[in-house]
């Protein structure tokens, strides 16, 4: 399998200190500024950069997941929200970690299930093993917890096939597999997956492909690196930019592998060496990926 940087396209017009959860739905690509409460949205349909619309919400977003023609759910720092369509109204879902304010919410996937997996983190320490893993309900939006002792839980992603949910355990340099049961909610086992060095950076977003491939993002190596369902290295692709954060699949016929990256904390000289950090990136695969959930839709 190859990703190939040679028909790489970049979105120019949306920098971001932490460009993150990228959605492909409805042949639109929508993705958030995790440093700032900015959401964006872009028809990707088309040939070219397409024109980007910014939403600026009243929530410090983190991360985002599509719940059909019903709108959005975002998880922000201070809690869960569900969204209309257009990013204007916002109903509270719940925080299951306001009870200390030093932790809050981060990344989120859709199960299979059509439920929405959410973490959270120690937003003053990262290397605290306070991160949790927890589940909302797509029918009773209880919100259930799963899995605790993080140092930042991240890049949460489904392998439908396998019945498998990766983690990651950023601040170890780790990514868990758990196995599940049919419902997509029930942990039969957990292990480490793989872990890196100092020099390939952090884990941070997580994708499987049709092939149940794992794509991982590593966030200040500027790498995406592939991984086989038995735990074997497949690719390593450097990027042209130091923070890759998260990525997903998109196109008629999800071939397009679409990369968030970030600026963040970055030096005037890393800037330089480096512009195209916090941009949203657009790379070729050899091999079609898997949709993104829609929440309250699934098994």
């Amino acid at each position: 399998m190859t990703i190939s940087l040679a028909s790489m396209e970049v979105f120019p017009s949306t920098s971001a200190a932490i460009g993150e959860s990228p959605v492909f739905h409805n042949e639109e690509l929508v993705w958030v500024d995790a440093e700032g409460c900015r959401i964006y949205r872009a028809a990707v349909g088309k040939p070219g950069n397409p024109d980007i619309v910014e939403h600026t919400v009243p929530v410090p977003v983190s991360a985002i997941a599509c719940a059909g023609e019903n709108g959005w759910i975002l998880v922000c720092k201070n809690g869960l929200y569900h969204c209309d369509r257009v990013f204007g109204s916002l109903l509270p879902l719940g925080n299951p970690v306001s009870r200390t304010s030093e932790l809050r919410l981060n990344d989120c996937k859709v199960s299979p299930s059509g439920d929405l997996w959410f973490g959270s983190m120690n937003g003053s320490d990262l290397e605290a093993p306070d991160g949790e893993i927890f589940i909302l309900h797509r029918k009773t939006l209880k919100i259930e917890k799963v899995d605790a002792g993080f140092a930042v839980s991240n890049g949460i992603s489904f392998d439908a096939v396998r019945r498998r949910v990766y983690i990651t355990n950023m601040f170890r340099r780790q990514v868990f597999v758990y196995e599940l049961e049919q419902d997509f909610r029930t942990v039969r086992s957990k292990k480490v997956f793989l872990e890196l060095t100092e020099q390939q950076g952090y884990p941070d977003g997580l994708k499987t492909d049709s092939k149940g491939n794992l794509y991982v993002c590593h966030w200040e190596a500027g790498l995406i690196s592939v991984w086989s369902p038995d735990g074997q290295c497949l690719q390593q692709l450097k990027l042209p930019v130091k923070h890759a954060t998260r990525c997903t699949f998109g196109g008629p016929v999800l071939q397009d592998l679409y990369v968030t990256s970030g600026s963040y904390e970055m030096s005037d000289d890393e800037k330089r060496a480096q512009p195209l950090s916090g941009l949203t990136l657009r790379l070729n695969n050899s091999i079609p990926g898997v949709g993104d959930g829609v929440f309250g839709s699934g098994r």
